[in-house]
């Protein structure tokens, strides 16, 4: 019974127990992560990292601040562009964290960064390829002075990834013909001054002048209109470390040393005056049977260079460049002086002749075989100066002044030793060619680009003024044909030939000048904060450019029987009485025969004008995706005209103007901290250089090609687009996979094919 009452008694007790309210479980909280992230060299918090650890991420906020769940023992990462990714394992939850992110410079070399000050050492340029949204290449001034070998331009361009250099003066960016590339000083390109369509002074430039040599492999629309899809920028330099440097490199061409060195003398001094009378006066000018001074003139200087005096030795050449640099408590000063020498010597075998169409490809048909290895000497001196300097007015705004001023002379004497048959003479046996040439030249360029600067808030603005000034000058240039015939073994002058080798002497000068100014302004305005940000650029352009060419083309044919100089009838000069020239009526012993070919074409001025207005939207809406979007309105106009002697009209050649709209895209992807794909797309120009336009025949004694100018030459278009990989593991390794398709449309047919390019002579 005792059992019984027992067992009740706690059946009742348990009922009870389940009547009684049964306390819910308690949540189990997770722990959080606190901390806050700061620039370990100025202390100032980051905004915008990205902070993951395990499955959980975020940002920091404008404080540097962070929270995130702590799930279990783990490494958490933060991640900024231009910073040291921090890696730090965690076993237990914190809430006074502070990381100290190491900006990627600082881990590299230790640099002062002060607004764009570091630009040009490799460290800046680390950073700017890859912070960049374009597709590029960049080679510092840094890297220049270090490689002593690499002080004139050309051989800075043959290093970078993508880019030729033909001919020592045509800059090709790889996939698109040597002439669809252009090079300038920032927007300003330099103006073509040379009769073949080149920039005289690009295998002279000086490197160590520079700040940093930048190669734009897309366009983007703040930049002209015509650079054919790729453009190599020389900046000039900015303050970097302060004080002096002096630094001497040598670069000798083994070739010159213990040769004789063909060296015309005075080859920087211009003995030819400007003001010219009319071809026709000088032709006509028989002054009771004496030249008239001019003449004479003309006949000295082809006395005096035909066979050129020699020294015994070509010197090493060098480069001496000083680098000052100066700091203030409100701006900068940087300056580069360099003065350079060179003395070259090549050897080379040439071959003369005509392309011609056989089954839809062209073909050269030999003409004149050369015997063995031609020399060609060359002895070139140049100098410069450039300089930047900026100024802050004010917590916002800024003024700066920067240019470059460049100079330099060229001597070339050749030799060419040949052989060819000439039917009318013999046509089993060959005839013997000997043919001295000279060429001088002197050029200079100077730019100076003031300009003024805002930033306040998420507004910045810019206004760049630019005054650029050229000249290329030959004072002479020229060659003398002598031959010596079949069964004979003396040299004499070359009788049979006709056209191009029509005299036994040529003579060619000429001079051009170009002048641009320009202006360009410019606007922006960011939204956004971190790595969610819009940022619009409202800019235009505006730009004039003269140009004026001055050239003569003079033959000389001479004798040295005895006698005095004589100048033939007028009618003698034509071109279809060429031949009558040589006969002996004509011919008095001791003197020589002068034969103007110069022409209209010779003489003419150009003048083009340039109205644009661009906009480009950019933006990014995760770390790691950032995209631009933007387009030109550009209107160009040109106008050539003959510059007229004497009682001559003024003619016009050609003048035409057109606008054009070209769209512009761009697609960045970041893989990871090192890696990058980007993807561009773009319309762009190909504006024909102004001595193409002109339909002069023009030679160059030295390399080789005979180009006959097109005034209906007008703009051609170019689609570009670029697919482009990039893995930048740190300043010194760079690999990169590009992918580029170049649709080109309504092309200048003068870039194209050989038509315009008939193969003469070359030593």
């Amino acid at each position: 019974m005792r059992f019984w009452w027992l067992l009740a008694v706690c059946g009742l007790w348990a009922q009870e127990e389940r009547l009684l309210p049964t306390p819910a479980p308690a949540k189990k909280l997770t722990p959080i992560i606190r901390g806050k992230l700061i620039d370990a060299q100025t202390g100032e918090p980051l905004t915008g990292v990205q902070v993951r650890i395990g499955t959980s991420g975020g940002f920091t906020d404008e404080k540097g601040a962070f929270a995130l769940p702590f799930e279990k023992p783990d490494t958490l990462s933060a991640f900024l562009l231009g910073y040291r990714t921090v890696k730090l394992p965690l076993n237990a939850p914190t809430s006074d964290l502070l990381i100290r992110m190491l900006p990627i410079e600082s881990e590299v070399e230790e640099v002062q960064i002060i607004s764009d000050a570091a630009r040009e050492s490799e460290v800046g340029v680390y950073l700017q390829r890859l912070r960049s949204l374009e597709i590029g290449e960049l080679y510092s001034q840094e890297l220049i002075m270090k490689r002593s070998t690499d002080f004139y331009v050309p051989n800075v361009l043959r290093r970078l990834p993508g880019v030729s250099l033909l001919a020592g003066r045509f800059v090709s960016i790889r996939g698109m013909g040597e002439k669809y590339n252009a090079f300038a000083f920032w927007a300003a390109y330099p103006a073509w001054v040379n009769y073949d369509a080149s920039f005289g002074e690009l295998d002279q430039l000086i490197t160590t002048l520079l700040g940093r040599v930048e190669v734009r492999k897309f366009w983007t629309p703040e930049l002209l209109g015509h650079f054919g899809g790729g453009m190599v920028d020389f900046q000039l330099p900015t303050s970097s470390n302060e004080g002096l440097q002096v630094s001497f490199t040598s670069e000798i061409d083994a070739g010159a040393i213990g040769q004789k060195f063909a060296y015309p003398k005075a080859p920087f001094r211009s003995p030819i005056r400007g003001d010219f009378p009319s071809p026709a006066t000088i032709q006509a000018s028989e002054n009771n049977g004496r030249p008239l001074p001019e003449n004479f003139l003309y006949g000295q200087q082809v006395r005096r260079y035909t066979v050129p005096d020699t020294l015994p030795f070509g010197l090493p050449g060098g480069l001496i460049t000083l680098t000052y640099d100066k700091r203030f408590s409100k701006g900068s000063f940087a300056m580069r002086a360099a003065f350079s020498r060179r003395y070259l010597t090549s050897l080379f075998k040439f071959t003369e002749g005509t392309f011609e169409v056989q089954d839809n490809q062209w073909h050269h048909e030999a003409d004149i075989e050369g015997i063995g290895r031609s020399p060609l000497h060359t002895y070139s001196q140049g100098g410069g100066i450039s300089w930047h300097t900026d100024y802050h007015l004010s917590a916002t705004q800024a003024v700066s002044v920067e240019g470059i001023f460049l100079m330099n002379s060229k001597s070339q004497c050749g030799l060419q030793e040949a052989e060819y048959i000439n039917p009318s003479i013999d046509s089993t046996q060959k005839v013997y060619s000997w043919y001295p040439s000279f060429y001088t030249q002197r050029s200079w360029l100077g730019v100076i680009r003031p300009a003024w600067s805002f930033h306040k808030g998420s507004w910045q603005g810019r206004l760049q003024l630019g005054f650029v000034s050229q000249g290329n000058t030959i004072p002479q240039a020229g060659a003398m044909n002598y031959v010596r015939y079949p069964g004979t073994s003396e040299l004499v002058y070359e009788q049979e030939l006709y056209e191009e080798s029509e005299i036994y002497a040529q003579v060619w000068h000429s001079r051009t000048q170009a002048f641009q100014i320009y202006a360009h302004p410019y606007t922006e305005k960011k939204w956004g904060k971190g790595d969610r940000w819009l940022q619009l650029r409202l800019g235009g352009w505006y730009s004039q450019e003269n140009q004026r060419f001055s050239g003569r083309q003079i033959g000389f044919m001479t004798d040295t029987a005895g006698g005095g100089p004589n100048v033939l009838d007028p009618s003698v000069y034509d071109i279809s009485n060429v031949r009558e020239v040589y006969a002996p009526s004509h011919i008095r012993p001791g003197g020589w025969y002068l034969i103007d070919r110069t022409g209209d074409f010779h003489r003419h001025s150009g003048h083009t004008q340039i109205i644009a207005g661009y906009a480009w939207l950019r933006a990014s809406w995760h770390p790691r995706w950032e995209a631009l979007i933007g387009t030109r309105y550009e209107s160009w106009m040109r106008h050539i005209t003959h510059i007229p002697v004497a009682t001559e009209r003024e003619t016009t050649f050609v003048r035409y103007s057109e606008g054009d709209l070209l769209p512009a895209f761009l697609l960045k992807h970041r893989i990871g901290e090192y890696h990058s794909l980007r993807l561009g797309t773009n319309l762009t120009l190909i504006r024909p250089p102004l001595p193409t336009q002109v339909p002069l025949r023009y030679f160059d004694f030295f390399w080789a090609f005979y180009w006959q100018g097109e005034a209906a030459i007008q703009t051609g278009h170019s689609w570009n687009i670029d697919l482009r990989y990039e893995w930048l593991r740190s300043k010194e390794k760079l690999f990169a996979i590009s992918l580029f398709y170049k649709r080109l449309r309504k092309l200048p047919e003068v870039f194209l094919i050989p038509a315009s390019y008939t193969l003469t002579f070359a030593y």
